[in-house]
């Protein structure tokens, strides 16, 4: 080879390559894929399409060392070095491929300013930027009433007509009277009309009548179990534990009634949020809240977990995400494990924010009635001095299985748990307490099935026997409810883990939000104050988020698409607001009234705006612009949910049994749905079929699917039947097929029947006999599966 030549490769081996024509098609074709804001994915949390993505991203380290770029991950991976992913999966590159992208890490990933199709560039870590602090929902909020304290009646409806109108868009007209009854009542309580309230009010549907009919809804106790239905789908509430076991909590029914007793008593919703974050620092005296902190206790636990420390970790991290996605609409989660990839969220907010709550503890359940507790206390005293010396034999009975119970159970855990469970737990720190408590439930488990553990014979029938005597005579312990508390004075010391690297952080509030003065930390004797703080913040007049999530929660609710439509995500991955003006003057009235829903909500329903019908004379021309109605052109239109669904059809029926609260019972079969077991693992399949929440997720809004399954269970099922034949039999003292006809849609439907559907209805009775037939049956059965039954229009 001539020496001119070699030289020529060697120069050109050591070249920059061209980055458009040589570089950028080999990331597009082998790496985009799976690296880049285009396809969505940071697989290992890395992206390659940008020069900041190069630099910065990554779970572990950066795919660019510029100190050393022949060191690169980047580099070892295409090269299918030892102890790294070989890069891309499937195919290798070509050695031609993988030397000119060698030559361009080696030469330092030179990026040209503004290369094209490669999407936004991603977010420094740890930045924010003063253009973060522009984002909308960031901003304070904006309103007349907020300094006037009082706005016009229509001031709602004038907001969207203007953004209607300079969208040359009309909106629809009224609905009809019937329409909005049903609307109102299924939105505001979960259930139809009554025929006399359906009679009452078609016969006069004034404006003054409205309001009657609005004002009886929300003093109606069944007003706090929808919108209670609608806050425990948030929250995850259930009534099991969930994984594998999905043990039942029997306590857990509390929390629930609590959120439907507060809702019912228009408690302000700034202390709505406190009590469930720390009504035990906040009002410790007062029995009566101590429920609220259910919230703090609706996390998935499994009984049989042998990495404790995990556990309770994922049941911190889970009350973090629920905080911060529920009552700021912050998509916090996706900062855990980095720096959110599109929000200016950083990894260091995660754990800061979650810093409020590593003191939390779950201790046992307390007495709802202290008087009651201190009589049993003295019950018990004499019963252990009348029994001692069968409670003594009892013992004597029980040792050598306890003792096997107790070894089983911690054997199965690794190491450094079976060393916590034999400690005395004064002697442990904080975070070391946390995880021993979380361990030995498995050995309560174990203790409270003792039988289990003793050897057939006669022994276990003497135990048992004697066992039996004993507990039918003990007095019966007072009522319990579950609550949360700091596991001391002191908080463990809280960390998070970033590039190899542990660093400690301490109670802190999202830098976004740096506007707001952090939280004020006041220790108390027995309690860290840090929840009592974070509670004080988030419901501050003054914060950008907390009654503007709240209130699109409610739009959304009663008009069927928030303002934003992504109601738990008012981020930069989530939508913008259609009404940005609407929103905050929904926000500022909700705040200078005190931060009560009822009115807020009274408003919004006697507006013309939710009155409007959901046809539209010109809907095609309509849905061309906005085919989401997001501009609302027209009033709502939606499935009703898998509760109204059922409890419509045993009110329909007569059937409803309207008892409120109380202990969960498999067998009240025609109670609503809120009052159902709700076992995470186990849940009704008819509710389950009908998009009813899981209690593992935050359910912030149901889908709506359409399945054979529904289809079956509406024909086939029993709740279907028997409704259809308990609504013919109310409806079977008619004179003639019509009035029987009439007054089975004005149960049904809270409206009478159409001439056409009387048409129809007078042709299927004529074929049957005496009023409560089988075409009565029939005629109740096909209403109840009808659209027009399930679809709220």
């Amino acid at each position: 080879m001539p020496l001119e030549w070699f030289s020529f490769l060697l120069l050109l081996a050591g070249s920059q390559p061209d980055f458009p024509r040589e570089v950028l098609p080999l990331l597009k074709e082998h790496c985009f894929r799976c690296h880049s804001h285009a396809a969505g994915k940071s697989k290992g949390g890395v992206v390659l399409d940008s020069r900041a993505g190069l630099t910065d991203s990554g779970d572990s380290v950066p795919p660019l060392n510029l100190k050393n770029p022949s060191t690169s991950l980047l580099l070892q991976v295409i090269r299918h070095a030892e102890g790294v992913p070989a890069m891309p999966p499937g195919k290798r590159l070509e050695p031609g491929q993988v030397a000119v992208l060698s030559r361009w890490i080696e030469s330092g990933a030179p990026w040209p300013a503004a290369p094209a199709d490669l999407g936004p560039p991603l977010r420094r870590p740890g930045s924010v930027t003063a253009a973060d602090r522009e984002w909308w929902s960031v901003q304070p909020i904006s309103s007349p009433s907020l300094t006037t304290g009082k706005v016009g009646p229509d001031a709602y409806d004038r907001l969207v007509l203007t953004t209607l109108a300079a969208r040359k868009l009309q909106p629809a007209p009224a609905a009809e009277p019937s329409a909005w009854l049903r609307r109102v009542h299924l939105d505001l309580t979960g259930l139809p009309p009554t025929p006399k309230t359906a009679r009452e009010f078609l016969a006069v549907p004034s404006r003054e009548a409205r309001e009657r009919v609005v004002d009886t809804l929300l003093a109606n106790p069944a007003y706090g179990e929808k919108w209670g239905r609608l806050w425990l789908d948030l929250v995850r509430y259930a009534d099991s534990d969930g994984y594998r076991q999905d043990e039942f909590r029997p306590q857990a029914w509390r929390y629930r009634d609590w959120v439907v007793g507060a809702l019912n008593a228009d408690m302000p919703y700034d202390r709505f949020l406190r009590l469930q974050l720390a009504a035990d620092e906040l009002e410790p005296n007062n029995a009566l809240v101590q429920p609220a902190l259910g919230y703090l206790r609706l996390g998935t636990y499994e009984y049989n977990q042998r990495d404790s420390a995990g556990q309770w970790d994922t049941i911190l991290d889970e009350i973090t995400d629920v905080t911060s996605d529920v009552m700021l609409g912050l998509g916090l989660a996706c900062a855990r494990c980095h720096d959110h990839k599109y929000d200016p969220l950083r990894q260091r907010d995660y754990h800061a924010l979650r810093a409020y709550f590593t003191a939390l503890a779950w201790p046992a359940g307390v007495a709802t009635d202290a008087t009651r507790q201190v009589e049993q206390t003295a019950a018990l005293a004499r019963w252990r001095i009348i029994n001692q010396a069968r409670l003594a034999r009892l013992q004597e009975l029980e040792a050598p299985a306890r003792a096997k119970a107790r070894a089983g159970a911690i054997e199965k855990f690794p190491p450094e748990i079976q060393k916590l469970l034999k400690a005395d737990p004064a002697t442990l720190g904080p975070r070391d307490r946390q995880v021993r408590d979380l361990a030995w439930r498995q050995v309560d488990y174990e203790y409270d099935h003792l039988e289990n553990h003793f050897p057939a014979g006669d022994s276990r029938e003497t135990w048992r026997d004697l066992y039996l005597e004993l507990s039918a005579a003990r007095p019966k312990a007072p009522e319990t409810v579950l609550v949360a508390a700091d596991i001391a004075a002191t908080a463990p010391s809280s960390s998070f883990t970033r590039r190899g690297k542990t660093e400690a952080v301490l109670p802190a509030t999202p830098l976004l939000l740096d506007r707001l003065p952090e939280p004020v930390i006041t220790p108390r004797s027995e309690s860290t104050g840090r929840r009592s703080a974070l509670a004080t913040w988030i419901t501050r007049p003054d914060h950008p988020l907390t009654a503007r999530v709240m209130v699109n929660r409610v739009w959304a609710a009663l008009l069927g698409n928030g303002i934003v439509s992504t109601t738990s995500d008012f981020g930069t991955l989530g939508d913008r607001p259609s009404h940005p003006a609407l929103l905050d003057l929904l926000a500022a009235d909700f705040i200078a009234g005190g931060w009560k829903l009822k009115p807020l909500i009274r408003r919004v329903v006697l507006g013309d705006t939710y009155s409007r019908s959901s046809n539209h004379a010109n809907e095609a021309d309509c849905r061309l612009q906005d085919p989401d109605n997001r501009l609302l052109w027209r009033g709502p239109f939606r499935r009703l949910t898998a509760e109204e669904i059922r409890d419509g059809m045993l009110a329909a029926s007569g059937k409803l049994d309207h008892a409120a609260g109380g202990p969960t019972v498999a067998g009240d079969k025609n109670r609503r749905s809120l009052y159902l077991p709700f076992k995470r693992n186990n849940r009704d399949q008819f509710l389950a079929a009908f998009d009813a929440a899981d209690g593992v997720l935050s359910t912030p809004l149901r889908q709506n699917t359409i399945t054979v399954v529904q289809t079956l269970l509406l024909r086939n099922g029993t709740l279907t039947s028997q409704s259809a034949t308990g609504l013919a039999s109310l409806c079977a003292q008619g004179d003639s097929g019509e009035q029987r006809a009439t007054e089975l849609y004005l149960r049904a439907l809270g409206r009478p029947a159409s001439p056409g559907e009387l048409s129809i209805a007078r042709d299927l009775l004529r074929q049957g006999g005496a009023p409560g037939d089988a075409e009565l049956t029939d005629l109740a059965a096909a209403v109840l599966q009808s659209n027009a039954y399930l679809y709220l229009d």
